[in-house]
Parts: structure tokens; sequence; C-alpha cells
């Protein structure tokens, strides 16, 4: 699960960043 997890993050690039501010509300 945390290899898929990290994996989409790497292949969305800057995107992953906006998205975890909106799910987790962090960084």
């Amino acid at each position: 699960m945390a290899a898929q997890f990290f994996n989409r993050i790497g292949q969305m690039g800057s995107e992953w960043r906006f998205g975890w501010r909106c799910q987790f509300g962090i960084i």
C-alpha cells in the first residue's frame, strides 16, 4: 500500500503536494 502511494506521488510530481494539503492539511 505504501509503495503504491509513494509511487503515485512521484508520478504526479508537484500536483501531489496540493493533494496532500487538501486531504491531510499538512505541509
